[in-house]
C-alpha cells in the first residue's frame, strides 16, 4: 500500500525577535510556479498573537492554532486555494456568457427581440384605453 506524498512540511512555531508565528512550508502547485525556483512557499501565520503581551497566553494560543492547522492540513486544506480558484474561474466563464448575450441584444436593430413586443404594447396602450394624444387627436385613424 503506497502512501500519498504530503504537499507540506511539518508546521512549526517560530519565536523570532520580529514576532511569533507558525511557519508552514507548502509545496508550490503546478499552475503557480515558484518565482525563485524553490520547491516550497513558506507561509507565516500569526493570527494576531503578537498583540498578546502575556507570553504564556501567546504560547497557548499558538499551540491551539498549530493543532487546528495540522487538523485542517490532514483534511486537505490548501493555502493556495486551488479549488476555490477553479470555482471562481467557472463563475467568470458564466458571467462572460451572460455579457455576450447582453452585447448581442444591444447589437440587435431594435434591442432585444422580446423588447420589441413590449415597446409595441406601450405604443398601442393609449389607443387601447381610448386616451387622446398630446396634440388632442385620438390615437385611432378615423
Amino acid at each position: 500500500m503506497a502512501t500519498a506524498t504530503r504537499k507540506y512540511k511539518e508546521p512549526k512555531i517560530v519565536r523570532a525577535k520580529r514576532g511569533w508565528f507558525i511557519k508552514l512550508p507548502f509545496l508550490w502547485p503546478e499552475n503557480h510556479p515558484s518565482p525563485n525556483g524553490k520547491t516550497h512557499k513558506v507561509f507565516e501565520i500569526s493570527g494576531g498573537v503578537n498583540r498578546i503581551h502575556d507570553l504564556r497566553e501567546r504560547e497557548a494560543l499558538l499551540k491551539a492554532m498549530l493543532k487546528e492547522l495540522k487538523s485542517m492540513l490532514e483534511n486537505g486544506f490548501d493555502p493556495f486555494f486551488e479549488h476555490e480558484e477553479q470555482a471562481f474561474a467557472g463563475q467568470i466563464a458564466e458571467k462572460k456568457g451572460e455579457i455576450q448575450q447582453i452585447e448581442q441584444a444591444e447589437q440587435h436593430p431594435h434591442g432585444h427581440p422580446a423588447k420589441e413586443g413590449w415597446l409595441g404594447w406601450l405604443v398601442f396602450m393609449p389607443e387601447f384605453f381610448g386616451m387622446p394624444r398630446a396634440n388632442g387627436r385620438t390615437w385611432c385613424r378615423n
